[in-house]
């Protein structure tokens, strides 16, 4: 005889289907972190980026492009870093919880 995958456990726990639902539900939660933090990103990455080509060490060094899109590749580098910032340990909350 065989069981029906969509019915729920007779433990009160949930289906294999339920599990899904909510680790779906929580990667888009995840997701939708990282869109926000990746909106944020694109606004302070100018400022963190001139932030550190100030600082001490760096100050005597010259900075090279040697494709013209150089610039945007770094200053979306920096946008993803501050996004995963936020959305890293977010996830690891969802996964907690």
């Amino acid at each position: 005889m065989r069981k029906n995958p969509n019915a729920v456990p007779d433990d009160g726990g949930m289906s294999i289907w339920d599990h899904v639902g909510e680790l779906r539900r929580r990667i888009i939660y995840t997701l939708i972190v990282f869109a926000a933090g990746m909106v944020g990103g694109l606004f302070g990455a100018q400022p963190l980026f001139d932030y550190l080509v100030k600082a001490a060490p760096a100050e005597n060094l010259s900075l090279n492009a040697f494709l013209p899109w150089d610039a945007i590749g770094i200053y979306m580098k920096f946008a993803v870093l501050i996004s995963l910032t936020f959305a890293i340990p977010f996830g690891f909350f969802q996964l907690w919880r």
